[in-house]
């Protein structure tokens, strides 16, 4: 046991750094190339496999041994400590890919919102890109990294990529009802992605994954919607979405995003 957690401190030393910035609101810093990629689906994958082994070893211990020893073998602190290292590495390949995107979404807050004034045919640039890389990152961690820990990367992906996307929709500052169309636009070609990304790492989707797709992308939704609502059916529209969906809705935001004065609000 003691060698075994010697070896997942080694196996864990492989991992690049992560560098989490002062203000929580903005994306995680780490830069890796295709190398260093590869390196750390290696890490997860081991010690996936360590996590495994360990568990047989125990068993063949204990056979081993007579019936009141038996109960002194316990190596499940070990697996424990395989297990966090996989964690340790998915979170590197999410914050790897966040870090890729961060220029995206820079790129839809210096979008003039306010001034658009016809829905275009196609998804804006920022999305475009930022799917692109997305699809393009799956099939490489498809082919390097477990069919298991695609989905577990796919389902650490959602949960903090869309909410940090709400966070830069405020950072917009202002958005006309037209703009807010376009970006709902946007976000619908994201949720289709994210619905992608499992099978393009070739892995299967599950329920669960495509639930969890739906529940934060509605979010982003919701809070266009509301945009898009004029000011006398605000309140009424508000108190039904809470109503129906659950969960606080910043209301002095919203009227911020749709460029009310103080008064107004």
């Amino acid at each position: 046991g003691r060698h075994l957690r010697a070896y997942a401190k080694k196996v864990l030393e492989q991992l690049p750094n992560i560098k989490q910035p002062a203000d929580p609101s903005l994306p995680p810093e780490c830069n890796i190339d295709i190398v260093m990629q590869n390196r750390v689906c290696a890490v997860v994958n081991t010690c996936e496999y360590c996590h495994e082994t360990t568990g047989q070893l125990e068993e063949s211990i204990m056979k081993s041994l007579d019936e009141e020893f038996k109960s002194q073998v316990d190596l499940s602190p070990v697996q424990e400590e395989f297990h966090m290292v996989v964690t340790a590495g998915v979170k590197v390949l999410v914050a790897a890919l966040e870090s890729r995107i961060a220029p995206c979404l820079k790129q839809m807050c210096a979008v003039k919102w306010t001034e658009i004034d016809e829905i275009g045919e196609d998804t804006s640039n920022y999305m475009q890109e930022l799917t692109s890389i997305c699809r393009e990152l799956m099939p490489q961690l498809g082919e390097s990294l477990h069919s298991l820990y695609v989905r577990f990367y796919c389902d650490k992906f959602v949960a903090s990529f869309v909410p940090r996307l709400i966070g830069n929709i405020y950072r917009c500052r202002r958005i006309g009802e037209v703009g807010a169309q376009q970006m709902q636009l946007d976000v619908g070609t994201l949720k289709q992605t994210l619905l992608d990304l499992p099978t393009l790492g070739q892995a299967n989707a599950t329920n669960a994954y495509t639930k969890l797709v739906g529940a934060e992308v509605a979010k982003a939704e919701q809070l266009l919607k509301l945009v898009q609502t004029p000011e006398e059916l605000l309140e009424t529209t508000v108190e039904e979405m809470s109503k129906k969906e659950g969960g606080v809705i910043d209301l002095q935001r919203i009227l911020e995003l749709k460029g009310l004065k103080k008064a107004e609000m």
